[in-house]
C-alpha cells in the first residue's frame, strides 16, 4: 500500500513501476540498509564485502560468468549496446519496434526499433548485425513477444555468432513468476540487463554475460557503480524472494 498526503490509501499494483518487488518498506531490506549505512556509504569502483556478496548471489542465481554493476536501466542497456558494438564494430543492433529501452542517446535509437513480431529472420549471413536486443514484453502495453518469434531470432543469431541481449528491467527479479522473463522462451541469452526490482527501491542495475563478451566492459563503470547501500538493498531483496518463494 501507499498513502497520499491526506492519508488516503492505495494499492500499488506496479510496485513503484516494477521496483519494490518485495514491498515498499520490507523490514529485512530496511535492516540491511541500516547495517550497511554504519559501515560504508560509497567506495567508488573498489572492492567491498557487500559488493562481493551481491555479485556471488547473482552468479548463483543466473549462472553467468561475469557481471558489470551499473546504476540506471539506461546505463546498463547502454553498456550492453556498447559491448555488442565493440565485439563487432561494423555492425548494427536490432531492437523491438515499439519497445522502450531507456533515455540515453543510444537507447533513443533502439527505441525506434526495427523488429516487429511478424518480422521473422529470412536467411542472410548477418555480417552487418552486431547484436539483437530483445525484451519478453513491451513495457508500454505489456505485449509479450511470441514464443516462436523469440526462438527464431535466437536460433538465427546463434548460427551466425551474433549475441542476443535481453532487457529484463521490468520483467526480471521474479516479476513474472520466474527470476527472468527470458526463461519462458527456453533460451540462453548472451547478455542480460537487470534493474528496477533488483535494488528494492535504491538505484542499482547490472549487465550479466559471458567472459567472452564482458571483456569489452572494463571501462563502462561510473562514479556510483555498485554503491554499498544499493548492494545491501539488492542482496536483501534477492534473499527475500528466495526465502518467501516470491
Amino acid at each position: 500500500y501507499v498513502w497520499d498526503i491526506n492519508g488516503r490509501k492505495y494499492i500499488d499494483f506496479s510496485c513503484g513501476i516494477f521496483v519494490t518487488n518485495v514491498g515498499h518498506s520490507h523490514p529485512d531490506v530496511i535492516k540491511a540498509i541500516h547495517w550497511q549505512l554504519k559501515k560504508m556509504t560509497h567506495n567508488y569502483i573498489f572492492p567491498s564485502e557487500i559488493r562481493a556478496k551481491l555479485v556471488k548471489k547473482l552468479i548463483e542465481i543466473t549462472g553467468f560468468e561475469k557481471i558489470l554493476l551499473t546504476v540506471t536501466g539506461s546505463e546498463a542497456n547502454e553498456a550492453a549496446l556498447q559491448i555488442m558494438l565493440r565485439n563487432r564494430p561494423s555492425g548494427r543492433v536490432l531492437s523491438i519496434q515499439g519497445a522502450y529501452y531507456g533515455s540515453t542517446s543510444g537507447m533513443r535509437q533502439l527505441n525506434d526499433g526495427n523488429l516487429h513480431e511478424d518480422s521473422f529472420p529470412s536467411g542472410g549471413d548477418g555480417h552487418d548485425v552486431a547484436g539483437i536486443f530483445l525484451q519478453c514484453f513491451r513495457g508500454r502495453d505489456a505485449k509479450w513477444m511470441p514464443y516462436n518469434w523469440v526462438r527464431a531470432w535466437q536460433i538465427w543469431a546463434k548460427q551466425r555468432d551474433i549475441p542476443i541481449a535481453f532487457d529484463e528491467m521490468q520483467s526480471g527479479i521474479g516479476r513474472t513468476g520466474k527470476w527472468f522473463g527470458y526463461q519462458y522462451y527456453d533460451i540462453s541469452p548472451d547478455l542480460v540487463c537487470v534493474g528496477k526490482g533488483l535494488g528494492a527501491g535504491l538505484p542499482i542495475t547490472c549487465v550479466l554475460g559471458s567472459a567472452k563478451l564482458m571483456k569489452f566492459s572494463d571501462d563502462l563503470w561510473s562514479t556510483h557503480t555498485g554503491n554499498p547501500l544499493s548492494c545491501a538493498s539488492a542482496l536483501a531483496s534477492l534473499e527475500i524472494i528466495e526465502k518467501e518463494h516470491l
